[in-house]
C-alpha cells in the first residue's frame, strides 16, 4: 500500500477539516510531532490567512488518507472482504444499512442495502466522507 498521508491542497480546507500539523518543537523519542486539528470556524466568517497557507507550502500539514479506522470512528462495522474483479480488492463497512466500500486509488462506493449504489468516487480523507454522507442524507 502506498503512503498513508498527503499535503492537502488549499482548496480542501473548510470549516472542521481534520489535519495534523508539525510543530519540530514537539520532536521527542516518544513523539514525532505530528499533532492533530481541525478548522473550528463558523463557514460564514470562517478566513484563513497567508502565513497559515505559507506553512502548508513548507510541509507542516498533511491528512490522512481514508482507511477502515476512519469510517470505524464514524460508527460503520468491517463486515466481509471484498473482492470484485472491475474494482479490485476492498473491505465493505456498514452501518444501517449503508454500506461503504474502500476501493484502490482513493476510490468510494457507497450503496444502500448492498443493492442500491448512491455514490461511487473519489474520497481522499475522512472530513470528505463526513460532508458527503450529509450531502447524501444517510
Amino acid at each position: 500500500m502506498g503512503n498513508k498521508y498527503y499535503t492537502p491542497g488549499e482548496e480542501e480546507f473548510h470549516a472542521y477539516f481534520e489535519y495534523e500539523k508539525f510543530d519540530r518543537r514537539a520532536v521527542s523519542q516518544t513523539h514525532d510531532g505530528w499533532s492533530k486539528d481541525r478548522v473550528v470556524c463558523f463557514p460564514s466568517i470562517c478566513t484563513l490567512n497567508q502565513r497559515f497557507f505559507q506553512q502548508l507550502d513548507d510541509g507542516k500539514f498533511r491528512v490522512k488518507y481514508l482507511d477502515g479506522e476512519d469510517l470505524e470512528s464514524l460508527g460503520f462495522k468491517r463486515n466481509c472482504y471484498y473482492s470484485d474483479a472491475h474494482e479490485g480488492d476492498s473491505y465493505r463497512y456498514e452501518k444501517d444499512s449503508v454500506y461503504v466500500y474502500i476501493l484502490p486509488f482513493h476510490k468510494v462506493r457507497i450503496t444502500l442495502d448492498q443493492d442500491l449504489q448512491i455514490f461511487k468516487g473519489t474520497v481522499k480523507n475522512k472530513s470528505e466522507l463526513k460532508k458527503l454522507l450529509i450531502q447524501l442524507g444517510v
